[in-house]
């Protein structure tokens, strides 16, 4: 498990914010669709590691928000 460190150097990185600003704009089933395939990436390339892990829970945060939003309608 990477050190709060480095997952600190990881989500102040350009790359990290260019992919939050995506993440930020896509649909609730695009984000899904999204999450799935950086998941099986993942699983594929051990080596992907912690940036890649930062990637699904900001996407899957973001669902979240979707959830919580449909659910006050």
């Amino acid at each position: 498990m990477p050190t709060k460190e480095a997952m600190t150097i990881i989500r102040e990185s350009e790359s990290f914010r260019q992919i939050q600003t995506i993440i930020l704009t896509m649909s609730k089933q695009a984000l899904t669709c999204f999450i799935q395939i950086l998941k099986n990436y993942q699983r594929e390339n051990k080596a992907a590691g912690s940036f890649i892990t930062e990637i699904i829970q900001l996407a899957e945060s973001e669902l979240e928000a979707y959830k919580k939003e449909e659910a006050t309608l």
